[in-house]
């Protein structure tokens, strides 16, 4: 497997379009297919660490991309078409260059590392599914061998992983997605159903939520920011209850159950902890707008979500 390279950086100078156009031209050379690129060099002597972007152009993960890069990690930067292939393919076609990745370059047992932004999360939460369970979606069991890596540390940020319910149908990008590939994004759709259905092994995932002034969401709603009432139904489902039957609610229980510091969760809300306190202090959440926390170091908020990234994983 040939790694190319991609030595592009996040420059406000530059146009957008710029940087869309890039993007489209590597998916070209792949007929649409996602790939994988190194940033800048391609050394395997180093700890690789593969950033998946989210809804967007690829350039807005530049600024954990550099970072990464100066703390002396291999950045390989996932390609891929967030527009008309559905993440559950999207997440096959990542897990296969995964595999192939990991075949031509490294010695089986390598640890890896994944940071995925926003939509970049159903992505990379289905690679790595895939590489467990190559036919996870359609339910069938029988596990492979990961591609050949060993542990693996998968970190999504402020990722939609309880899906978008109903209501969204009256957001304009959510109508656009009922009529593309991206109606897999909407809670209730077969790939949400079974997102969590995957039991991973040796593999730390968290997923890092953020927000904006006095706790407002600003884009992927994440559990302290839900209706009053829904709360009291998570901490009771947490807490081995009946599980909620609303759609997004039931897969942020299971996206919580699955998240490493769950444990910590748990024990705050055995201890009569509010709920908002007991997740704060188990999963503490980042200020920052959606779109620009891994982009540049000026941006609000992004020098603290880049800073944390880099500190786990640089």
């Amino acid at each position: 497997m040939t790694i190319q390279r991609c030595g592009w950086l996040p420059m406000t100078v530059l146009p957008i379009t710029l940087f869309v156009r890039v993007e489209r031209r590597w998916l070209e050379s792949s007929g649409g297919r996602a790939s994988l690129r190194a940033y800048r060099r391609f050394d395997p002597s180093q700890p690789p660490v593969v950033v998946v972007h989210g809804f967007g152009p690829i350039f807005l993960v530049g600024g954990l991309v550099r970072r990464l890069h100066r703390a002396g990690r291999q950045v390989i930067v996932a390609c891929y078409d967030n527009e008309k292939t559905a993440p559950s393919e999207s997440g096959t076609q990542l897990a296969g260059e995964l595999a192939g990745l990991r075949a031509d370059h490294y010695a089986e047992g390598t640890p890896l590392d994944v940071v995925a932004h926003s939509l970049g999360g159903v992505v990379g939460r289905c690679a790595v599914n895939a590489l467990h369970e190559p036919g996870w979606l359609s339910g069938a069991v029988g596990g492979c061998d990961r591609g050949g890596w060993g542990p693996i540390r998968l970190r999504t940020v402020d990722s939609p992983l309880n899906g978008y319910g109903e209501e969204s149908s009256s957001n304009r990008r959510m109508r656009a997605f009922r009529d593309s590939p991206l109606r897999e994004m909407y809670a209730d759709s077969p790939m949400m159903r079974r997102l969590w259905s995957v039991e991973l092994r040796d593999v730390d995932f968290r997923n890092h939520a953020t927000f904006v002034r006095g706790g407002r969401i600003d884009w992927v709603r994440s559990a302290p920011e839900l209706p009053t009432e829904q709360p009291e139904q998570l901490v009771d489902a947490l807490g081995g209850g009946t599980g909620p039957e609303e759609p997004t609610l039931r897969n942020l229980v299971r996206a919580l159950r699955a998240d490493a510091r769950f444990p910590q969760l748990r024990e705050g809300l055995e201890a009569g902890r509010p709920f908002v306190e007991a997740f704060d202090a188990a999963m503490p959440r980042t200020r920052g707008r959606h779109i620009w926390l891994l982009f540049r170091s000026c941006c609000q908020g992004q020098q603290t979500m880049v800073g944390r990234l880099v500190g786990e994983l640089g």
